[in-house]
């Protein structure tokens, strides 16, 4: 809190130099506020007499009413203590609920209203018309103004200070720019005024609201537009962090943070070692490169990669890995090999940490010591851990052939009731093609009989249309013998389903002898 009546350069109160630079509102506002009138500066000038000096009228008015009012206040005090401090009720018009003898107030006025006898209207510019009489004389609205006016008394009138975002020349003052002595315009800010300015970033010190950006930074601030920090850069800052950063971030402007599972300090292999104390947080700041982020003192258990951002596998004995992933202290119970995976068909996933055999059994379908046969032959998948026994005996749904096992059957019995129905289905299969092969067979030679028959028809009625025009010797004229020649024998060359040439004999019309055509 500011003290109103402290002394500062040359002994002077708050009151002393607004009096010395004119500022006649602020000594109000000081009175209202109960600042000391008495005091004197080193050189023993009181107000008055600064006021006089800087021919001050306004205020050295101001304070010959305040003097009157010490004489009217004290004289009315002394003339209470005299009547026994009794009232009256106020008939006069009053707004309060009591009166002295004299009918001023002796109670706090109703709300609009101020003076000794509370019959002053409070301004209309008054926020909620609450109000006061100043010990200057001078109404006061307690509350501050209604939008659009100014003041002690909230009488001086705003102008609206439009759209488009004006500098204001003199600077701001409360949230008004001054414009000749009794105008102002409201919405002041950052000596800017107008409803298009725009906010500026709170790291500005200073900017243009006409385009937002940033003239000045606060400190750490710096880049443009004041978006940058330098608080975790190790030396300077002018364009970034050009010294380095500070434990635990990296980055041209340090703003990114190391990886959480960087180790703090040197490998454990190291002869020194930085152990982190969690509790009071010694060197457990985690280090990274300033430019990469990659961790420099490799990963705390459990994490490896580059910047520390894989997790180790479970399977892993104590979570430790190697900076590649792989398992650096062997695998963890319950788990084998050397990517410490135990085979999924082991119950719960739970193997022989040593031999990664399967602790609890096989699920169904699965049996041998891994669980990496196949048994599904077997009636539900359920088998025998060592031997494969279907305990159920077999799987014959949808077989062509069955087996009259039903309980504890030897694998090879399943087996073969598969086998069986395999091969029952393969000779189904080649039967029906075999079948329809002899038949397609079978018709390919009915069409080449109907076809040598329907040519040697043919040819018959051709040779004997041609008989009739023949002569023959009178012991063979009558002879008209046919005779078929051997098939066989004439027979050609030819390709599969070829037709064969069939000749008959008939009589030579020049030697009388028959010849085959």
């Amino acid at each position: 809190m500011v003290d109103i009546n402290g002394r500062g350069q040359c002994g002077r109160t708050p009151r002393l130099w607004a009096a010395q630079r004119k500022q006649n509102e602020v000594i109000r506002i000081l009175v209202s506020r109960r600042a000391d009138l008495l005091h004197v500066d080193n050189d023993g000038n009181n107000i008055l007499h600064i006021a006089c000096k800087t021919g001050n009228k306004e205020i050295m008015r101001d304070l010959k009413n305040l003097a009157e009012e010490f004489v009217t206040f004290f004289s009315r005090k002394i003339e209470d203590i005299r009547s026994d401090l009794q009232t009256k009720p106020c008939d006069n018009g009053q707004h309060c609920p009591d009166c002295d003898s004299n009918g001023d107030c002796s109670a706090p006025c109703e709300v609009g209203f101020y003076g000794r006898t509370c019959m002053l209207v409070c301004n209309s510019g008054c926020k909620h018309r609450s109000c006061e009489l100043t010990k200057t004389g001078i109404e006061y609205c307690t509350e501050g103004c209604v939008p659009g006016f100014k003041g002690t008394s909230c009488n001086i009138p705003c102008h609206n200070p439009g759209t488009q975002c004006t500098v204001c020349e003199a600077g701001c003052d409360g949230g008004y720019c001054r414009q000749g002595s009794t105008s102002f315009v409201s919405g002041c800010v950052d000596s800017y005024y107008g409803l298009d300015c725009k906010d500026c970033s709170e790291r500005c010190k200073s900017c243009n609201r006409s385009t937002g950006m940033c003239n000045d930074c606060h400190d750490p601030y710096r880049d443009l537009n004041c978006e940058m920090s330098c608080e975790n850069c190790a030396g300077s800052c002018v364009s970034g962090c050009d010294e380095g950063c500070k434990p635990g971030f990296y980055g041209h402007w340090c703003d990114k943070v190391c990886s959480g599972n960087c180790r703090p300090g040197p490998n454990k292999t190291a002869v020194s070692v930085l152990e982190c104390d969690q509790n009071t947080s010694i060197n457990c700041i985690p280090k990274c490169d300033n430019n990469t982020g990659d961790c420099v003192h490799g990963c705390n258990d459990g994490w490896y990669g580059t910047n520390c951002s894989s997790r180790c596998s479970r399977k892993c004995a104590n979570m430790s890995c190697t900076d590649s992933g792989s398992c650096a202290a062997g695998c963890a119970p319950g788990y084998a090999g050397t990517d410490c995976s135990c085979i999924e068909n082991c119950i719960h996933e739970v193997c022989h940490p040593k031999n990664g055999s399967c602790v609890k059994g096989c699920i169904n379908g699965y049996y041998g010591a891994f669980c990496n046969i196949s048994c599904d032959v077997c009636l539900d998948g359920v088998c025998g851990r060592t031997h494969g026994t279907c305990t159920r005996g077999c799987n014959d749904t949808n077989q062509t052939c069955t087996s009259n096992c039903t309980k504890d059957c030897p694998l090879e019995v399943c087996l073969q009731v598969r086998t069986c129905s395999e091969t029952k289905s393969e000779s189904s299969t080649l039967i029906a093609i075999t079948t329809g092969a002899l038949a397609a067979c079978l018709l390919c030679l009915i069409g080449i009989m109907v076809a040598i028959r329907i040519i040697v028809f043919e040819r018959f009625k051709r040779d004997e249309a041609d008989d009739g025009d023949v002569e023959c010797p009178a012991d063979q004229q009558d002879t008209h013998d046919y005779e078929l020649v051997d098939v066989e024998k004439r027979i050609r060359p030819c390709d599969s389903f070829s037709l064969v040439d069939v000749h008959f004999s008939q009589c030579n019309t020049l030697t009388g002898q028959t010849a085959l055509q």
